[in-house]
């Protein structure tokens, strides 16, 4: 098995991962954003209202910058060294996409905690 091969993927999920997971915050987070049925964090806080769904995506936004920040440079990094040691770098590179999956549940908890505390109205409650 060729385990750069593997590597590669790895590195290209955990990119994918958070390309599509930061443009979804910064777009959900926007003064203008609204609940829409077909992009975004969709979970029942969030659709309340649309200063939920724009509260939720600010909080979680936060998680993205902090996960992109931890997780995207030794993905970088390790690409790097593939072709000499290919298995270890397969294997971090699995291990910072999975960390990366958990970094959004994490982002999304923040997301749901913050819609809570919007209103209905749009006021902080």
């Amino acid at each position: 098995m060729d385990y750069t091969v593997i590597a590669i993927i790895g590195f290209l999920l955990l990119l994918v991962d958070w390309a599509a997971f930061s443009v979804v915050c910064i777009l959900g987070s926007r003064p203008v954003a609204r609940r829409n049925a077909w992009s975004g964090i969709r979970i029942p806080s969030l659709m309340e209202s649309d200063e939920a769904w724009i509260a939720g995506h600010r909080a979680a936004l936060y998680h993205v910058r902090m996960g992109s920040i931890a997780l995207l440079p030794p993905a970088v990094i390790a690409m790097l060294f593939v072709s000499q040691a290919p298995v270890l770098i397969a294997g971090i590179q699995w291990v910072l996409a999975i960390a990366g999956l958990a970094w959004i549940l994490v982002a999304t908890g923040a997301a749901a905690k913050a819609a809570k505390s919007v209103s209905p109205s749009g006021r902080v409650g």
